[in-house]
């Protein structure tokens, strides 16, 4: 079970674009060291980041419990725990260093219950669908949330990837013949990435026409009531189309 600590009554900051993530166990100390007032700091960090500086990150939670100081993680990009798609996304992370981060933010959060958490249901954020997705994908998906909660599959089965102007993922989807003249279906799911009121997301289809048909049941579905109901159609899917389920 998830510590769910309490917020300060003192100052919130924002700090996820101040360039913090970095030297993050630095600046948590600075703030101790200088002694800020009881306030809640929302910043984000990377998985590797956060496996990378635990230690240094752990002992600078314990300065902050006496100071009356907490930290709070925003959403991790997880993108994919099928190693095929999050191999595209190219950031440089496995799905063996997110379940390792996994299991390092629950262990941090409970030996630093009123300091420290990362509220975000799951921990990770995704994308569940993009062109190249196979049913495979989303089955290994299917068992990830096992793990994480069924809140977490309730919000990702929305997402799905945008792409944009002159960037390599664009061109694998223009050499791979995947781009369209308009958007699909449930374009408007989860386009959340547009920050640029004169920005243009480049239509894309689905390789699999499987996967185009299963994206188009799921998308209606508000919400999902329980992960397994998407666990048993997809396992139908599955043994319709053959697949090891």
């Amino acid at each position: 079970q998830r510590a769910t600590p309490e917020h300060s009554s003192g100052f919130e900051y924002h700090v996820e674009d101040a360039g913090v993530h970095d030297k993050l166990p630095a600046f948590l100390s600075t703030l101790v060291n200088r002694g800020v007032r009881p306030s809640t700091f929302y910043t984000v960090i990377r998985a590797d980041s956060f496996l990378r500086m635990r230690e240094e990150l752990e002992e600078a939670l314990g300065q902050m419990e006496g100071a009356g100081l907490k930290l709070r993680l925003l959403s991790m990009g997880a993108e994919n725990f099928s190693e095929a798609e999050n191999e595209r996304y190219n950031k440089g992370l496995s799905p063996e260093q997110l379940w390792e981060c996994f299991e390092a933010l629950r262990e941090v959060e409970a030996r630093f219950e009123h300091t420290f958490a990362c509220e975000d249901f799951g921990y990770f954020a995704t994308i569940l669908f993009s062109p190249w997705t196979r049913l495979e994908d989303l089955k290994i998906n299917i068992e990830a949330a096992r793990r994480l909660g069924h809140e977490w599959l309730q919000r990702a089965i929305g997402t799905r990837m945008q792409l944009w102007p002159d960037v390599a993922i664009t061109d694998l989807a223009r050499h791979d013949g995947l781009l369209a003249d308009e958007l699909g279906s449930g374009s408007d799911i989860a386009a959340v990435c547009i920050s640029d009121p004169d920005g243009r997301e480049i239509p894309w289809r689905f390789a699999d026409p499987r996967t185009e048909l299963t994206h188009g049941l799921l998308i209606r579905l508000d919400p999902v009531p329980e992960q397994a109901l998407f666990g048993v159609g997809m396992t139908q899917l599955g043994k319709r189309y053959g697949l090891p389920v």
